[in-house]
């Protein structure tokens, strides 16, 4: 598969994580290795936490990656649900104003060595089906309001 280089896009990448400890730094390896050869101009991977997590999973990738500047391991208590974790995960990477935000599960559902295959496809001319929900953020709340669901078929 070609790489091309995306060395004007900022990439976020938002993962809400709970008990993975066994996969957790394999994962977030795999994720980064996978991201990096497509030399994006800044890369950030949001990790959010909540209460839930009681395996040590926050504490063995905040004590690996304390250092890493491409990793921003997140504890959100006040977090409800895995939409809250998300929502944290968008307003950190909407204030480092990232150009594309890419969701991924911790539970290996998404396998990173999918990456590639998209962002490749993106750089092509290549049609590629979306199939997101979108949450519309109030700026002057400094929230999230609303949840609509949307699909399509475009070239990039």
């Amino acid at each position: 598969m070609k790489k091309v280089s995306f060395e004007f896009v900022k990439l976020g990448i938002i993962c809400p994580m709970a008990n993975e400890k066994s996969n957790a730094k394999m994962f977030v390896n795999e994720v980064l290795s996978q991201c990096m050869d497509f030399y994006f101009s800044s890369m950030t991977f949001f990790l959010i936490f909540d209460n839930k997590c009681n395996d040590g999973t926050f504490e063995l990738l905040k004590s690996n990656y304390e250092s890493n500047k491409k990793v921003k391991v997140i504890y959100a208590p006040e977090n409800n649900c895995v939409v809250d974790a998300y929502k944290i995960g968008y307003r950190e990477a909407l204030s480092l104003e990232c150009d594309w935000i890419l969701e991924i599960d911790a539970g290996y559902s998404h396998q990173p060595l999918d990456i590639p295959k998209l962002f490749s496809n993106m750089w092509a001319d290549d049609e590629i089906w979306w199939d997101a929900f979108v949450t519309p953020y109030d700026e002057s709340k400094g929230e999230f309001v609303g949840y609509f669901r949307f699909e399509t078929q475009e070239k990039i």
